[in-house]
Formats: structure tokens, C-alpha cells, sequence
């Protein structure tokens, strides 16, 4: 079983996926973000397809380490989500995400192609290398 991420935004949603060890994260897709019925059935699409187990979806805390603005839609949508999907979901801090995934982009020469997956894939490798150090403790 795989996990799937989400940099959620109003126009467009990045999606990660890790891989069955849950030690790598790859950027997905972006999917548009035109209503909530369409992200629904490509998000229902992928977490069968990919045999899902847990969703995590980034709520960015601002430098302040305050919500931001979106913060309040990101919630909507979780709410909206948890009447459809039967798997449990997590929301985890992604704040700068979208920006370190520029910096990823320039600082390898590559054009910005989906600066969305990609800081979906940075919000879930950040939860895996948590977690993976966490276990470590134990």
C-alpha cells in the first residue's frame, strides 16, 4: 500500500505518491482544480488504482507559523473529502513547499514544468523521512 499527497491550491492541485515502502515520494499530476466533483472522482481514480492507505494533504502555516489564507478552504475540502473517501487523511504543515520546489527546479537547470507535483512530492517525502526517523527511535 502507497501513500498519496496533496498540495491543494485554487486553481490547481499537485499530487505525490510513495512507493510500497513508503520510502520515496514521485510527483504525480496536477489535477485542475474546476469543482470539487472533478477532483473527487480523479482523486477516487488514483487512491484505487494505486491501492492508497493514507492521504495527506498540506495546510501551509504562513512564516508566522499562523494559517495562511487558504487554510480555511483546505479544511472545506478535507471535510468534503472524508464524506467520500474511506481513507483517513492527515493534514501536514507544507509551508514553502511550493517554493523549494521552484528552487529545485532552477538549481537544476530544468524548466519549471509542474511546480505543484512537485511540492506535493516534497510535503510527502518530508512525512516519510519523519516517520522514517521516528521509527528509528523507538
Amino acid at each position: 500500500m502507497a501513500i498519496l499527497a496533496l498540495d491543494y491550491g485554487t486553481k490547481r492541485i499537485g499530487v505525490a505518491i510513495s512507493d510500497e515502502t513508503k520510502t520515496f515520494a514521485w510527483a504525480k499530476t496536477t489535477i485542475l482544480n474546476k469543482n470539487f466533483e472533478s477532483v473527487l472522482s480523479q482523486l477516487q481514480e488514483i487512491i484505487n488504482q494505486e491501492n492508497i492507505e493514507l492521504l495527506i494533504i498540506g495546510t501551509p502555516k504562513g512564516i508566522e507559523l499562523k494559517p495562511s489564507k487558504i487554510v480555511k478552504e483546505i479544511e472545506e475540502f478535507v471535510e468534503k473529502l472524508k464524506v467520500h473517501i474511506s481513507i483517513p487523511i492527515l493534514l501536514w504543515d507544507e509551508t514553502l513547499t511550493t517554493r523549494m520546489a521552484i528552487e529545485t527546479f532552477q538549481k537544476n537547470g530544468a524548466k519549471l514544468r509542474d511546480k505543484d507535483s512537485e511540492a506535493a512530492r516534497i510535503i510527502l517525502q518530508e512525512y516519510l523521512d519523519f516517520y522514517a526517523e521516528k521509527s528509528k527511535l523507538k
